[in-house]
């Protein structure tokens, strides 16, 4: 009967363990040969190859492990050290580092690592953030306080010097790079020293959104259309949050319509409107809101089966009537 995964790998703890690396090494090619989604042996196959300099080796089976384990951190901890140390890839290390902080989320060397490496990026806002946490943790940690002290005074120099619009295009750049950590951070000062600037609070409301935060999604899309009241788009993002995450149809459907008024052929918002209505049984409004679709785009194929469906519904609600 042929060995398990683990069997293989406890075959070759002696090797590792008497510093026979070579050998080692060769005994768990053999094990992932057999077994190539075992991740603790690709994981060991990284360690032995960095002991004993065969650094080409390292990265591919450090990179399968995390693969295979995403949540293990110790394998994205070697990876994020492998990246760091040897490879001088910041931007990649630091995407591992923050990994293992989501296990392990008061390690205070990691997170100080990790405040480092957005100090080499740029990212001056998360980097105090990360030393801040740091002295919650650890109130006396002397380099952290040290850091977090030259941080501010950079920080408070580059907005002294920065117009919110240049701000503001930094977030949006940091949100294009996908760091939309650092552009939370960033759009949150700026709204805080520019309350009024509305596209900051529209940014946040989409940020908090797509992280499923419905409340802070909703405080900051109220918070731009009550700064720019006839803003289509900002009414949109609001009905959205309202219908799709809230579930409150009418205050959707008080936006949608409102949308409408100043742009009549709105499709999208004709189509949502149509939706409500008949979700509210009002199969009359929804026709009327299906047709003004199809009179606009009479190839409109959603159009044409809501509005089937609506009229089906409505000749039954007449039936039943009589």
């Amino acid at each position: 009967m042929m060995k398990s995964a683990q069997e293989l790998y406890d075959d070759v703890k002696p090797l590792i363990e008497n510093g026979w690396d070579d050998a080692a090494i060769c005994a768990l090619v053999k094990v992932v040969e057999s077994y190539p989604d075992f991740a603790k042996a690709h994981n060991e196959i990284g360690l032995l190859c960095h002991k004993i300099g065969k650094k080409d080796n390292v990265l591919p089976h450090f990179q399968k492990a995390v693969k295979l384990e995403s949540n293990n951190p110790n394998f994205q901890k070697n990876l994020a050290d492998f990246y760091y140390t040897e490879l001088n890839q910041p931007e990649e290390a630091l995407i591992s580092y923050k990994k293992v902080l989501e296990f392990d989320p008061k390690n205070t060397n990691i997170m100080f690592i990790a405040g480092n490496l957005c100090v080499v990026l740029n990212k001056y806002e998360e980097a105090k953030f990360l030393y801040e946490n740091i002295l919650e943790i650890e109130p006396f940690h002397v380099e952290a306080k040290e850091y977090v002290e030259k941080l501010e005074k950079h920080i408070q120099k580059e907005k002294q010097v920065k117009s919110p619009d240049e701000i503001y295009n930094t977030c949006q750049d940091l949100i294009n790079a996908g760091d939309e950590e650092t552009a939370i951070i960033q759009l949150e000062e700026l709204v805080s020293h520019h309350p009024e600037y509305s596209r900051a609070h529209n940014d946040l409301g989409v940020l908090f959104l797509q992280k499923e935060k419905n409340d802070g999604a909703l405080k900051h899309f109220i918070k731009a259309l009550e700064l720019q009241p006839d803003n289509i788009i900002f009414k949109k993002n609001l009905a959205e949050l309202y219908y799709f995450q809230l579930k409150d149809v009418e205050n959707a459907l008080k936006l949608y319509l409102s949308i409408l008024q100043n742009n009549p052929e709105d499709i999208e918002a004709l189509m949502v409107a149509g939706h409500i209505n008949y979700a509210l049984k009002r199969f009359e409004d929804a026709e009327l809101f299906y047709k003004k679709v199809l009179d606009i785009e009479p190839w409109n194929l959603e159009a044409d089966k809501c509005l089937s469906i609506v009229s089906q519904n409505s000749l039954q609600k007449v039936s039943i009537s009589q």
